[in-house]
């Protein structure tokens, strides 16, 4: 794989008056992606490779049998009619190339008084040709090789505890034309649009004191065009509804989080107290991230078992949102030289807000809607530090 790519920036800045207390600011940006390390594996013939049959332990003895063998449900990384190749059935398009960011930011930013300053920006991005190998950025796509978007056909609705999610199956002449390969690619016939406005009133720090407030808004969308889909069925990690919210994703401690908050607000500040005190405060909100729920279940075809997501956009359902309010008390002491001793008392999360951050919404689990993780708890902290 070799990409070259060209990624031209441009500024202007304006000032619209003659003391340049009001200006205007715009760029506009083109970034590529870089290759990432499945990229350079991808065709690496001693990848992952595996079957999957039904299985029924005819004499019950716990071990597999050839003879107990049923019919094949997966079947991944080798091309079962050729098992004894040593090449990879894994495929690099040789079209493949970079996927590509187009942004402009336009701003304007206004000084109302000496070291005190609002602004505003508004900020455009589309993103396409994103690729199979994303996957650590919150995207998650494949391109079976020898199976096309026709080859599926909607499955009967499943229904399990008030949620309904519908899959799709492929049909037999998809399963048989497969070869267990995946085709790396760009993602045809889709793109993300970012639209994101951000507000900020800044007074630095002067006559004792300083102070910030942000507020964000964005609004981040998916759209797909006709031949962007090859197996429709909808999960939490590509939940295919065009026009829809882009949620990115992260796992940790074996949780996965779906990260998308359309606003943020954020507000501090820093008084400076006789005798060589000082108090400041940071409190901070956003909106709730998604809740997806999932059913798990078979698909059949080349995925088998897989999470569903239920009918609805994946941010039909959300966590409270979270706030948080942090403060601090601080004493100064000025040591010989330029040594500097801080004593500080801080609390963090000073109401204890005991907000809720994750739950199981597997559906067919038996812990569904289990609590599963909480805002951290008030905690209240002594420090000292000396610097010299």
């Amino acid at each position: 794989m070799k990409w070259n790519d060209l990624s031209p920036r441009a500024g202007l800045t304006y000032a619209l008056d003659e003391g340049r207390k009001t200006v205007v600011r715009a760029s506009f940006a083109r970034y590529a992606g870089q290759l990432s390390l499945v990229d350079a594996g991808w065709d690496n013939p001693l990848g992952t490779t595996f079957l999957e049959y039904q299985w029924n332990d005819a004499n019950h003895d716990g071990q597999f049998q050839m003879s107990e063998r049923g019919a094949r449900t997966r079947v991944f990384g080798f091309d079962p009619a050729n098992p004894n190749a040593v090449s990879s059935v894994q495929q690099i398009d040789p079209n493949y190339h970079s996927n590509k960011d187009n942004e402009i930011v336009v701003g304007l930013e206004r000084e109302l008084a000496p070291n005190l300053a609002v602004s505003a920006a508004y900020t455009w991005r589309r993103s396409t040709d994103l690729t199979a190998s994303q996957l650590l950025s919150g995207y998650y796509w494949y391109s079976w090789i020898g199976v096309n978007r026709a080859d599926y056909h909607q499955g009967a609705p499943v229904t399990l505890k008030g949620f309904t999610a519908t899959p799709w199956m492929l049909d037999d002449n998809g399963a048989n034309n497969a070869t267990g390969g995946l085709l790396l690619t760009n993602r045809p016939d889709y793109h993300r649009t970012f639209n994101g406005l951000e507000f900020s009133l800044v007074k630095r720090l002067s006559n004792k004191w300083m102070a910030r407030a942000a507020f964000s808004y964005n609004d981040w969308k998916e759209y797909f065009g006709p031949h962007a889909i090859q197996d429709p069925t909808p999960t939490a990690l590509d939940p295919q509804i065009n026009g829809g919210q882009v949620v990115a994703y992260g796992a940790a401690s074996g949780k996965f989080y779906y990260v998308n908050a359309k606003w943020q607000a954020n507000v501090n500040a820093l008084y400076q107290l006789p005798a060589g005190f000082e108090i400041a405060g940071n409190l901070f909100g956003r909106q709730g991230y998604p809740k997806p729920y999932t059913i798990n279940t078979d698909t059949g075809g080349l995925v088998g078992f897989q999470g569903v997501l239920v009918n609805g956009p994946i941010d039909q359902f959300r966590y409270p949102n979270v706030w948080d309010l942090d403060l601090r008390l601080a004493k100064n002491f000025r040591l010989s030289g330029n040594a500097r001793l801080t004593l500080a008392g801080e609390v963090f999360n000073a109401f204890n807000a005991n907000t809720e951050l994750f739950r199981t919404t597997e559906v067919t689990s038996s812990t569904l809607n289990r609590l599963n993780e909480i805002l951290a708890p008030r905690i209240v902290r002594v420090s000292a530090r000396l610097t010299f």
